[in-house]
């Protein structure tokens, strides 16, 4: 038998455990977002730098 109160600690190891895990997750879910989001700005960045290069090249 475990003494008493260890099966407790244990528990709340493992949740903790759980918990951090998940938080890891979502921590790599907002970063892949973000990146996702600073891809997208630098190409739409970019898209309006050629624009802005051809409309000069017409002038």
């Amino acid at each position: 038998m475990l003494p008493k109160g260890l099966g407790f600690w244990i528990v709340k190891a493992l949740k903790a455990y759980k918990d951090k895990l998940y938080l890891i997750e979502e921590q790599d879910k907002y970063r892949l977002q973000e990146h996702k989001l600073a891809k997208a700005q630098e190409e739409q960045r970019e898209i309006y730098a050629c624009q802005r290069t051809s409309k000069s090249m017409h002038h």
